[in-house]
């Protein structure tokens, strides 16, 4: 019998208790799963090397070549991913610019890349030290997931982040005008096992479960509102880490 729980009313409890193993859960599954993909990565690695060492056409090797480099950022991200996940946060100074222009770099082989406009404000007054893997995380996914959601139908898609310093910190706002989100899927968009938001299914359902993880592990909130066929709005504050240590970690959905 479960007694004396002062914060939780009675009629609350079987929702807490639910809350708590859903968490639980999608805890296990992220770790088992960034596991789980070190072991395809390393097996493609030695393909394309075996296959850079056969062939003997120029053009050919320099493909692989680029593949290599690709594989090469996967391992990285996805021993970046882990150690964000099981470590603690190693604050550094971050040049926002630099960080970005990784980050764009890396995405600019994804599917609709080219076709996205991206419009980028960066205003601060002051230095903002924060752990480099976790915010390239949160970058990362939050613009690929723009990309990847933008409206088809247009010629161009405009993808918009503003970084600026708010209460002791920075906020990062990513807005884009592609399909949206409906109401009735907001609360559910950071599950680790929701595989598809939209209407196609070629999404894991990862990239938002991460950046929620990143925020958790900085201690900061995600705010999100979207309309269907205006588009979407991320916006994620996070304390400076030599300024602040915020304990609560607000997910609000709108």
């Amino acid at each position: 019998m479960i007694t004396n729980i002062p914060n939780i009313k009675r009629a609350e409890l079987p929702l807490a208790i639910g809350q708590m193993k859903n968490d639980t859960t999608n805890d296990v599954q992220f770790n088992q799963l960034v596991h789980d993909l070190k072991s395809p990565v390393n097996s493609l690695k030695g393909i394309v090397k075996l296959a850079h060492n056969q062939i003997e056409d120029e053009q050919a090797k320099e493909y692989f070549y680029m593949i290599n480099r690709c594989v090469d950022k996967l391992e990285e991200k996805i021993s970046s991913t882990l150690n964000m996940f099981q470590k603690g946060n190693d604050a550094e100074e971050i040049d926002f610019q630099l960080l970005l222009d990784e980050v764009m770099d890396s995405l600019s082989h994804t599917d609709g890349y080219e076709d996205t406009r991206f419009s980028v404000n960066i205003e601060l007054d002051e230095a903002f030290y924060g752990p480099r893997p976790i915010l390239e995380s949160i970058m990362q996914n939050l613009l690929e997931n723009a990309i990847k959601y933008r409206c088809k139908a247009k010629d161009s898609c405009t993808v918009t982040l503003e970084i600026s310093n708010r209460n002791n910190g920075i906020r990062i706002k990513v807005t884009d005008d592609g399909i949206g989100i409906e109401r009735s899927k907001l609360s559910r968009i950071f599950d680790a096992n929701f595989k598809s938001i939209m209407s196609g299914a070629e999404s894991h359902g990862l990239g938002l479960f991460l950046v929620k993880k990143a925020v958790e592990k900085m201690n900061g909130s995600i705010d999100v509102k979207s309309s269907v066929n205006i588009g979407t709005s991320f916006i994620v504050d996070l304390p400076n880490a030599l300024v602040d240590n915020v304990s609560s970690v607000p997910v609000v959905l709108r």
